[in-house]
């Protein structure tokens, strides 16, 4: 048995075409999701809404002068203030240079333009401030002139910041970054890629296929013992190869996925072993050569990756909702989903299901492959 693990070993090094899908393209592929991901987060940040505030010479005018100042302060301030009359703030805002032109007044007003549709967020959020200081400046006003000796009081509590609930996470990690989501799925794809190696098992055993197999079926060693030999070492194999495209996403890209680290690898191991069977699997298959079933493992494969999430997040969940049982067979989704609970439940029942489910699918498709390669017997060679 050990020398039938090392001479799989030898031939795997070998395998340029399996060498890149399992250990190049998911790093690839990792590198540019970084890439992407990382200029999508940086979009996200709020940016400095730019405004013209026209000022009236009375109190009111102070008090929304004082209150922008703040507003336009520190390292990203929230405001970036043009003091000016109406004839420029109007001007500013027809040639775009202002998303809103702010009024002071007992009542402030805003204005904006109906030709920056794709300014309507920012707008949005100037609106919500300008109620939200016409709602403090009215009870601030009311104050002042029904409880003068209480203003002081109302402005320190307006100042500060009340919380009547108190946030409990029922997550183990509230602060992940919801993208990491995809990560998951690469990492299930990988699992899956290696459904390559084990189409290389079945070639390699059917005299048919190869010279080598030519060989095998001659020989004293029982077919049954060489396909599980080979099998065991594919396995090895591929889950090496597959750390070292875990520590490059975890250690150079800086990817939150070592969450229960123990956990996490058994799962990926058992990925490897679902995917090297289902290559086997479909390398029992027909007649075809090892190309044509290469190329039939990436068209099982992708689609159940796409079914997982990996070129669409909600997949999963659109499923959930009306085919749940496709996320109960589906082995990228089993393997996304306890990539997924291991980071984020405290309990792992579910998480014991789905692997136990892949347990039974790499067992189903290993009995699948012995059955179509049992007792096959050839004209001639």
């Amino acid at each position: 048995m050990l020398r039938i693990i090392y001479y799989r070993w030898k031939r795997l090094i070998r395998d340029k075409a399996n060498t890149f899908w399992i250990l190049l393209f998911p790093i690839i592929l990792g590198t540019f999701f970084h890439i992407a991901f990382s200029n999508a987060a940086a979009s996200e940040n709020m940016e400095t809404i730019p405004v013209a505030v026209i000022l009236s010479d009375d109190a009111y005018g102070d008090a929304l002068q004082s209150t922008c100042d703040s507003l336009a302060t520190g390292e990203e301030p929230f405001l970036d203030v043009t003091y000016c009359d109406e004839e420029k703030a109007t001007a500013l805002l027809e040639d775009k240079e202002i998303v809103g032109m702010i009024t002071s007044g007992k009542q402030v007003t805003l204005t904006v333009s109906g030709n920056m549709t794709n300014q309507s967020m920012m707008q949005s959020i100037l609106e919500s401030f300008v109620n939200e200081y016409n709602m403090y400046q009215t009870v601030l006003i009311d104050i002042a002139e029904n409880h003068p000796e209480q203003l002081q009081t109302a402005v320190s509590e307006m100042t500060n910041d009340i919380e009547y609930n108190e946030t409990a996470s029922l997550s183990r990690n509230p602060d992940q970054n919801p993208l990491t989501q995809y990560f998951y799925n690469l990492l299930a794809m990988t699992c899956l890629f290696t459904a390559v190696g084990g189409v290389s098992v079945a070639c390699d055993n059917q005299a048919n296929l190869s010279d080598l197999a030519m060989r095998r079926s001659i020989s004293p060693t029982h077919k049954l013992k060489t396909i599980v030999g080979e099998l065991i070492a594919s396995v090895l194999y591929e889950f090496v190869f597959n750390l070292v495209g875990f520590a490059y996403l975890a250690l150079v890209l800086k990817i939150d996925l070592t969450s229960r680290l123990p956990l996490t690898l058994l799962t990926m191991f058992l990925g490897c072993a679902v995917g090297t069977t289902l290559g086997f699997c479909i390398g029992c298959i027909g007649r075809m050569d090892r190309g044509s079933k290469q190329g039939l493992v990436f068209a099982v494969t992708m689609p159940l990756c796409f079914l997982s999430g990996l070129m669409f997040g909600n997949m999963m969940i659109l499923i959930e909702n009306h085919v749940p049982i496709l996320n109960r067979i589906n082995p990228a989704s089993l393997l996304t989903d306890c990539f997924y609970r291991l980071s984020q439940y405290h309990t792992l029942t579910r998480y014991a299901c789905n692997m136990i489910t892949l347990v039974i699918l790499s067992i189903a498709f290993c009995l699948l492959g012995f059955f179509m390669t049992r007792r096959k017997k050839y004209a001639q060679l």
